[in-house]
């Protein structure tokens, strides 16, 4: 940027590591007035993850318009994104924390209680998915739902893709209704401890644990989650950046 600050594709480049980062802001300024399919894609997903859910909808037809463009993602957003005009993401209501015990399923333990539009449910914490997603075995399709955790804090407007969860449900030998993908885990301030089997949500930004190794984390296209590390500990190892899926 310091070499080429005008060049088109520096900034572009520039911009999807911001929304790896969640620096939405940034990632705007820094590809504005681009029109290309990967600015569009870029600019929709920062503005989506940013809350300006009208706005992400323009952008996002128009890659969408492209007619070599593919992005079911994309495809899936817009159709809330036009639904909800005029809501507030992730209003969280009810006590400061909720917390849940995380029964056992199959070989994961990541499956919490949640309520979901007032109906008890089983939730799958899913790291590795940017949205929140619906079980569409019984014909549910994307829709804006309500969640309540521990029957003590309420997440409204939550944004929902729709999609089979019936082979999860059989693989865990739990009937799953809801992935809580990535887009909604970062408004929960949340922890889950395995060893205690428990599944912590609040309302406010918990300061870091006392005794703890903090591990800068950022996000697949501002979705799925990132690490940075490395394939082995000798200093000569490739450094990777691995996807943490707890599916």
């Amino acid at each position: 940027l310091r070499l080429l600050p005008d060049e088109p594709r520096v900034r572009l480049l520039a911009a999807q590591i911001a929304l790896a980062r969640l620096e939405f802001d940034r990632a705007l300024e820094l590809i504005e007035g681009q029109t290309s399919r990967e600015a569009h894609a870029t600019r929709g997903r920062a503005l989506w993850y940013a809350g300006d859910v009208e706005r992400a909808a323009d952008d996002l037809e128009a890659l969408l318009a492209d007619p070599e463009v593919r992005d079911p993602w994309a495809s899936e957003v817009v159709k809330l994104a036009r639904r909800g005009s005029g809501r507030q993401p992730f209003a969280m209501s009810g006590g400061l924390l909720a917390v849940s015990e995380m029964p056992p399923a199959g070989r994961a333990s990541l499956v919490v209680p949640v309520e979901i539009n007032g109906e008890p449910a089983l939730g799958m914490i899913a790291t590795q998915v940017p949205e929140a997603v619906i079980d569409a075995s019984n014909g549910a399709e994307p829709s804006w739902i309500s969640l309540r955790f521990g029957e003590r804090v309420e997440v409204r407007d939550v944004p929902a893709l729709a999609k089979d969860l019936s082979g999860i449900s059989r693989q865990l030998g739990a009937p799953v209704r809801v992935l809580l993908g990535m887009h909604l885990l970062r408004h929960l301030n949340l922890t889950f401890d395995l060893p205690g089997q428990q599944f912590v949500v609040r309302s406010f930004e918990p300061p870091p644990p006392p005794q703890a190794t903090t591990v800068k984390v950022d996000y697949l296209r501002g979705g799925g989650m990132l690490v940075r590390s490395a394939l082995g500990s000798d200093a000569r190892a490739p450094v990777a950046s691995l996807l943490v899926d707890t599916g």
